[in-house]
């Protein structure tokens, strides 16, 4: 792995993005620098979760933000070029490479939405990949900043009641991550969506679920521990109990000694 320095660093990723043009050859040097900066020592046990089909660098967060960066300062006015490097970036069989690509497309949702929820969707389904959909969970993030919060609550609506198991999990973790952000209140909608989940809990969900309730406990204490109440008349709910369990196991503070001990208790059968 080459010691990043920034200079040099520079100068090879303004060489990269000249290339841009020639698609093939933009490509062939992405893979060479990929390889430059690229853990080797660690590629073997892969710090990120890469599905088996994919490439995987192990390229270091500031070569990637580097890179993508200088093409959103070349192609910034001109979205169809965006979307266009986006999707040829989507289609290698890369970890880095589809990293890349959604992070452009999460630049597209400053601009259009729209466009680029479109296209989150088309690749959520073709990617079995955890980390590739934590990163498009982040469009949640840019829709909040946009202060697009209508079309938050649509976008989560639409994700959770989806009949695609994959769009409930990225609805799931979306609505996950926004909620690290104070300037998304719609709480008891959020409540209101996520409660169908155990009512009638489906296969595949429950680390989603666990990340939600997780931090819906830490954003909002209170309105969490009514929630579980509420939706402890799911007894029979072995995920849910599930869920539960292990959410007790976080809350720790002092302040939450009231959540903990209502988990505990709320644990009638073991496990």
């Amino acid at each position: 792995m080459t010691a990043i320095q920034p200079a040099q660093l520079k100068k090879r990723v303004d060489q990269l993005v000249n290339l841009l043009d020639n698609p093939n050859k933009f490509i062939n040097e992405l893979y060479k620098l990929f390889d430059v900066y690229g853990d080797k020592a660690t590629r073997i046990n892969q710090k990120r979760s890469a599905a088996p089909t994919l490439k995987n660098f192990n390229v270091p967060n500031p070569v990637l933000n580097e890179i993508n960066q200088r093409i959103v300062d070349r192609y910034s006015a001109n979205q169809q070029d965006l979307l266009e490097i986006a999707q040829r970036l989507w289609n290698e069989a890369c970890l880095e490479a589809k990293i890349l690509a959604i992070e452009l497309m999460l630049r597209v949702t400053l601009m259009s939405p729209e466009i680029s929820i479109a296209i989150i969707k088309e690749w959520a389904l073709q990617t079995e990949d955890d980390y590739l959909m934590d990163r498009m969970a982040k469009i949640g993030l840019n829709l909040v900043i946009s202060k697009k919060y209508n079309l938050i609550d649509k976008l989560a609506e639409d994700w959770l009641l989806s009949d695609q198991i994959k769009y409930k999990r990225l609805g799931v973790r979306m609505l996950a991550l926004i909620l690290d952000h104070q300037n998304y209140n719609n709480l008891p909608k959020l409540f209101f969506l996520i409660s169908t989940f155990f009512r009638d809990y489906e296969e595949g969900l429950e680390d989603d679920l666990y990340y939600l309730l997780r931090n819906l406990i830490t954003r909002s204490p209170k309105e969490t521990t009514l929630f579980i109440k509420t939706n402890s008349s799911f007894g029979n709910n072995k995920q849910f109990r599930r869920i539960i369990r292990k959410v007790s196991k976080v809350v720790s503070d002092p302040e939450k000694k009231e959540i903990q001990t209502y988990l505990r208790n709320s644990m009638t059968k073991t496990y």
